[in-house]
């Protein structure tokens, strides 16, 4: 059944018998206009013969004509998987668009390339729109100094705590790199302290080796300007609260608005959404609670989280929404979760007193 199938699409014991050579270019290049076209109505299993059949055509034919097939298939999100993941680990012609765009490509599939393959697939890994913690760290492990400042420039490039602290360490006398981390908007606030201290320690040593003393002797209180204006940076009004707002209210007008909801937004990093989903649920205007996070407040969200009543999974996802996921470290966001659980409902009330006036909670 399965080679009748495949025999629908491609007869190769008629290609084997072409005396041009050129049959299985052609259909390449056939196959690959005809499953762009048609992909989005395909079922399952007629996606598993395309990728039967351009796996072994593949095979069959010169690097110009898999580029062709790679360009064609990467930006598909229902491309044959067994295809992509060949077209990414071939040569980088042929990988590129595939390892830049593809969404077919798994975490797993990520981090393989990134250990199996060369630094020019590295690096291309680097502009996806968007890569996970896991594929970071592999990245950081093994990239150069290009790929690591390209990676630093990514905002859709999450990073863990653990792989800050090494870019940091990889930073030492690299200018570039030092501009491409204090540039990001999600840098855990200890370790921008970090690298404003090996930063300025960089441009001392320089000042010091060219003899300007009296220069190098006002870093100090260059230092402290930048912490302070990177304190705040966190406040910016960069989120549409608004649009968000009348999102929840979607769920609020068909009685949905619930723990289930707020979870959802949290650990989707929706946090406008997160925001006003806490908002109305409980009174606490939306203005108060982003400035409880520009803070760094933890201790008010724990207590109005304990009114609410919430899971300790939503608390978790909370904490790792939006800000929250760059001013807590993953230990301090541990220790947050368990003072949570700790936490006497009425206590939490009697401080809910001191926030002054509330609107009347959905729920």
């Amino acid at each position: 059944m399965q080679q009748d199938t495949e025999t629908e699409l491609v007869d190769f014991s008629a290609v084997e018998r072409d005396p041009t050579g050129n049959r299985p270019k052609e259909l390449v290049r056939h196959l690959a206009a005809l499953f762009s076209i048609s992909h989005k109505t395909c079922s399952d299993e007629q996606i598993e013969v395309y990728d039967r059949v351009l796996l072994k055509l593949a095979d069959m034919v010169e690097v110009e004509t898999r580029a062709y097939l790679a360009a064609a298939l990467a930006p598909l999100e229902r491309a044959p998987r067994t295809v992509i993941r060949k077209l990414a680990f071939d040569e980088i012609a042929v990988a590129q668009p595939v390892i830049r765009l593809s969404p077919v490509l798994t975490e797993r599939d990520l981090t393989d390339i990134v250990e199996l393959t060369t630094s020019e697939h590295i690096a291309v890994m680097t502009r996806r729109k968007e890569l996970s913690e896991t594929v970071t760290d592999a990245i950081i492990k093994v990239g150069d100094d290009d790929t690591l400042r390209n990676l630093s420039a990514n905002p859709g490039a999450r990073m863990s705590h653990a792989g800050y602290r090494a870019l940091i360490s990889k930073a030492e006398g690299n200018e570039a790199l030092q501009k491409a981390l204090g540039d990001r908007a999600d840098l855990p606030t200890d370790l921008l302290n970090t690298l404003i201290e090996k930063a300025s320690e960089s441009v001392r040593k320089r000042l010091v080796q060219a003899g300007r003393c009296d220069e190098a002797g006002r870093i100090d209180e260059a230092r402290e300007i930048v912490k302070s204006r990177m304190a705040g940076r966190f406040a910016r009004p960069d989120y549409d609260f608004e649009g968000a707002l009348a999102t929840v209210q979607e769920h609020v007008d068909r009685d949905e608005l619930d723990e289930a909801v707020l979870e959802s937004f949290a650990s989707w990093d929706k946090y406008p959404e997160m925001v006003c989903c806490l908002s109305l649920m409980s009174g606490v205007s939306i203005e108060q609670l982003h400035a409880w996070t520009t803070s760094a407040n933890v201790r008010q969200y724990l207590m109005l989280m304990r009114i609410l009543n919430l899971s300790k999974d939503a608390v978790r996802h909370i904490l790792s929404c939006g800000p929250w996921r760059y001013r807590l470290s993953r230990d301090a966001r541990l220790r947050s979760v368990i003072h949570y659980e700790r936490i006497d409902r009425e206590a939490a009330e009697r401080v809910a007193r001191s926030w002054g006036p509330r609107r009347a909670a959905l729920h």
